[in-house]
């Protein structure tokens, strides 16, 4: 399970094309990059022009509670829709009302509020919505998406607060009084090396985007710009830790970190000094017979080689990449690079900008501070092929699949010349790489070239492939009462299981392109023609089933059938009766219909695997085309933001979570049958965070539901998503909506609290009430490094004590565009806390009367790791020290490798440590002394498993010492 899980790192790394990233609600824009640094103006009325002046009057909640009568808000609700009697609902426009105050309940002068769809989808930054200011009495309006909606209400002195609501077609969602709590300031100056002040410098902070997902880089807020004397001031922030990229586009990047322990805290003076930066000046050749929008779609893309120390860089500083766009001639102007450093240099397709497709040219490498660099324009390699039958027969409409490492689904076909093929812009993603080439035709078996003979940018043509035909399952469907052949039965063919359900431990991961309409023709399913004939692709030798679907009759299901060696083509036959009929009404507890809501069913003898159908307006889902017998029917679980699914199965196949509840209904051949569901009450958490009795604003609320048995046996993860959540406003109170019923987990973690207190918790039907008072619980101690001496800038955490059968922890970096997103499933809480100069660090809030460990971690060191301990809850632990020694290496040899491999190294009681590598050498460095397994295996494809069953190898790591091993 470790080995598989850490292997989920490169397999995302390298499909990085297709990893979909959203916004979240607990990042919003501080202040978007069109807000002036002066931030918006306030209220006449106010009691200060300015919140640096007036913010630490307000940072006491307590005596702003007491301060004056509190307004009674209640309860956020639904409103009177909008919408005329005349709209049609899906496309009448749904708004969110609400009202911005501070902690007395007194508007805020300048607040506004923030909405966009909590969804899955690209992230553009300049497609952001424009936030909405409230008004003087601090209520808004804005316009929203139908459907689950992130809120984000801000102002200027005050920490932003999110909440997420559900919001139906032509409603008004009121969202009730957003209390924000008072939030920290920063301000500064921006300089160069010669002190000089640098203007336009944008402060951004990376985007937790929730669900453990953090995108930087240019993705990230720009929560300032610096005015002509440099300064900046950050107005919107909560307190914790801030870490920050400063770019400007003629320096190299500069960071901001620090830490603010309260509300109202200040950090003034504060001064960020960028680096005098270095430019690449040059053209692009070989422009004269491209068209003007061709042209202006060019950019020209820098990347870090090698740094300015010598040392070879994976990417660009702080997730930061630089690009320019070119001129009509094609000169270009590539700012804010390290003097010295060695850059890697490419044209790309602005509109295909991710992955080798969109590239157009050759690498160059330049240093920083080089001038006419010239870089030619090359579409790359091509390559061409034709496809044809033995007899010689023109083979059309083949599938074609390319690429290096995994491959992308094209359209290749040449048109007016059947039979022919080509492939453009073949560049590969490193030097030395081969791509390998997938050709699927109707009727032939699949041909593969695994690598394919392209070097540089030269065309190949790989002349006639010569496919050869594949086995047929001919099936044949009539109507049972008339013998009339069933024209338009879908026919789907699939490898018989041996039902045992019973699989090996593992992680898989499987990204597609979905560039191309239409289903695949490899995919075992094709309709009958109007003679009721179907014929399919099948292997010889294989046990495989045959499920036959058509509207009006009942579902049929042909085997096991064996596929005898030989015996092609295989013919059978099928006679269909008719179809039974459910018609599902989903009403609420009152007997209201409940539309939009998706109801599973499944053949109750079948086992799971279920299939569904979305209730309409009227609440009604329809399942036609019904078997005789039993079936379940349920309704599906509301669905949560989206995320990445990884499914897990323990050998014996026993479900994890809860057991789902089916309603079984009997039908026969041509029944139609009503049945009402009733669908899941809206449930809503509710409740007040307090820390020492005071309350606890800026915490983070997360509600997991437990995975159901859906699947029947498989342990669905979905990483990055699956959960609902909510920050708690100036009075520690939060409101979660849009839950279902049921048992999960509840996580409240804070920036200023060390770990993340969980705990069990049920969902009952309608408003659930919480109340939790956290103490503070304490753990401090020294960091030495393998000489015995105080180690300053360790990063410091607080875990509980690993033990056999633990919740596995996924993380991974990809990089793509401008920036890098991140994503963690370990448990929220604050930054890390680091050494000082003399070794020290104190982790506040940890988890009491549990067994523990601090775990440090430096640059170049394996992890280390303090003697267990227990704190009592409130308490104080101090003289939790921690060690590290001198850590050894491991050189991994694997012979024969030429493309992509990942190594994977586990140490007991230690998460998994993955190192992707190309060629037959890797290094691991820093690794603490003791005994690792080993695990090896080469990338390829969109699907990475490791199987738990593999045997891995056992090496013994020396201190000072470099152990070899090499891969049999």
């Amino acid at each position: 399970m470790k080995a598989a899980a850490a292997v989920l790192v490169a397999a995302l790394a390298s499909v990085v094309a297709f990893l979909l990233i959203t916004q979240d609600p607990a990042a919003p824009a501080d202040e978007s990059a069109s807000r002036s640094a002066s931030g918006p103006s306030r209220d006449a009325g106010s009691a200060s022009a300015d919140p640096l002046e007036s913010v630490a009057a307000a940072a006491d909640p307590a005596g702003a509670r007491s301060a004056g009568a509190v307004e009674e808000i209640t309860a956020p609700g639904r409103a009177v829709p909008l919408a005329s009697a005349g709209d049609d609902d899906a496309t009448a426009p749904a708004f969110v009302i609400g009202r911005i105050t501070d902690a007395a309940g007194a508007p805020i002068a300048g607040a506004d509020a923030l909405a966009q769809p909590d969804a899955w989808g690209w992230f553009e930054a300049d497609e952001m919505p424009e936030p909405v200011a409230a008004g003087a009495d601090g209520r808004f309006r804005v316009e929203v998406e139908p459907g689950r909606v992130s809120l984000v209400a801000g102002a200027d002195g005050y920490a932003p607060l999110d909440r997420a609501l559900e919001v139906g077609p032509g409603e008004t969602v009121d969202a009730g009084e957003l209390r924000l709590a008072p939030g920290v300031l920063l301000s500064g100056r921006v300089v160069d090396e010669v002190g000089k002040p640098v203007e336009g410098a944008e402060l951004r902070r990376p985007l937790s985007m929730g669900r453990g997902f953090v995108a930087t880089g240019s993705a990230a807020n720009v929560v300032a710009t610096t005015d002509a004397d440099g300064r900046f001031r950050v107005r919107r922030l909560a307190p914790g830790a801030f870490d920050m990229t400063v770019t400007h586009r003629a320096y190299p990047p500069g960071r901001l970190r620090g830490r603010t322990e309260r509300p109202g805290d200040r950090l003034d003076d504060l001064e960020v000094v960028l680096e005098v930066g270095a430019l690449i000046a040059g053209r692009i050749t070989g422009l004269e017979d491209l068209g003007e929008a061709e042209r202006g779609r060019l950019r020209v893309l820098a990347n870090v080689a090698v740094d300015a120390a010598g040392v070879a860089a994976d990417g660009p500083r702080y997730g930061y990449r630089r690009r320019a766009t070119p001129e009509a001639d094609g000169s270009f102007t590539i700012r804010g690079l390290d003097a010295g450093a060695v850059y890697e240099l490419r044209v790309q397709d602005n509109e295909s900008f991710w992955g080798p497709r969109g590239r157009r040219s050759e690498t160059v490498s330049a240093t920083g501070g080089d001038r006419g660099v010239l870089i030619p324009f090359d579409d790359g390699p091509s390559l061409r092929f034709r496809l044809a039958g033995r007899d010689g027969t023109p083979i059309e409409d083949a599938e074609v699949s390319v690429g290096y490492g995994w491959r992308q689904r094209v359209d290749a076909a040449v048109d007016d010349d059947p039979g022919a093929y080509a492939v453009h812009n073949l560049w590969p993603d490193r030097e030395g790489e081969r791509p390998s080439l997938s050709v699927a035709a109707k009727g032939f078996i699949a041909h593969e070239v695994e690598e394919l003979p392209i070097r540089g940018s030269a065309d190949v043509d790989l002349g006639t492939i010569v496919m050869e035909e594949r086995p047929q399952l001919i099936v044949t469907v009539t109507d049972r009462r008339t013998g009339v052949p069933v024209e338009g039965a879908q026919v789907e063919v699939s490898e018989a299981s041996d039902g045992s359900r019973t699989v090996t431990a593992g992680y898989s991961i499987s990204f597609s392109d979905a560039t191309l309409d239409g289903p695949s023709m490899t995919a075992g399913s094709m309709e009958t023609d109007e003679e009721g004939r179907v014929s399919l692709d099948v292997t010889p030798g294989k046990r495989v089933v045959v499920d036959i679907k058509h509207p009006e009759f009942a579902e049929v299901r042909l085997g096991p059938i064996d596929l005898a060696p030989g015996g092609a083509p295989y013919e059978q036959e099928a006679r269909l009766d008719v179809g039974a009929t459910v018609v599902v009404t989903l009403v609420d507890s009152e007997g209201r219909p409940v539309p939009d809501r998706s109801v599973d069913r499944r053949r109750m003898e079948d086992g799971p695997s279920p299939d569904g159908a979305r209730a309409d307006e009227d609440g009604i889902a329809t399942f036609r085309g019904l078997g005789a017998g039993t079936h379940g029917f349920s309704v599906a679980r509301r669905a949560q933001s989206g995320g990445i699914l990884i499914a897990t199965e323990t050998p014996g196949g026993a479900a994890r979570g809860r057991q789902r509840q089916w309603t079984e209904v009997e039908v026969g051949p041509g029944e139609t049958v009503a049945l009402e569901l009733l669908a899941p009450t809206p449930s809503a958490i509710t409740g007040v965070l307090t820390e020492l009795g005071e309350p606890l604003a800026g915490a983070r609320v997360e509600f997991s539901p437990e995975p159901d048995d859906s699947a029947g046996g498989l342990g669905l993860r979905l990483l990055g998503g699956g959960t609902s959540s909510a920050t708690t406003d100036a009075r520690g109170e939060f409101r979660i909506e849009g839950l279902d019923p049921g048992d999960g987990e509840l996580t409240i973690s804070h920036a200023n609290r060390a770990m993340a207190h969980t705990r069990d918790f049920t969902v009952e039907p309608g408003e659930n009430e919480v109340a939790l008072d956290l103490d503070v619980t304490t753990v401090a101690g020294v960091v030495t490094g393998p000489d015995g001496r105080p180690l300053a800038g360790a990063r410091v955490t607080a875990e509980r004590k690993q033990r056999t059968g633990r919740r596995e922890v996924v993380s991974f970096v990809v990089q793509g565009g401008d920036g890098m997103m991140s994503y963690s499933s370990g448990s929220a809480g604050a930054e890390p806390a680091t050494t000082d100069s003399e070794g020290r660090y104190e982790l506040r809030g940890v988890a009491p009367d549990v067994e523990l460990e601090a775990v440090a971690r430096h640059e170049g060191l394996d992890a280390a790791r303090s003697d267990p301990f227990e704190v009592p809850p409130g308490g104080r632990r101090s003289g939790v020290d921690i060690a590290f020694i001198v850590p050894g290496s491991l050189e991994i040899t694997f012979p024969g490798n030429e493309g992509r491999a990942i190594a994977v190294v586990t140490k007991a009681g230690e998460g998994p440590r993955t190192e992707a590598f190309e060629g037959e050498t890797v290094t691991l460095e820093g690794l603490a002394p003791g005994t690792y397994t080993v695990n090896v295996t080469p990338l390829s494809g969109g699907t990475v498993t490791i199987d738990a069953s593999d045997d891995p190898a056992t090496v013994e790591v020396e201190a000072g010492e470099t152990t070899r091993y090499t891969v049999e």
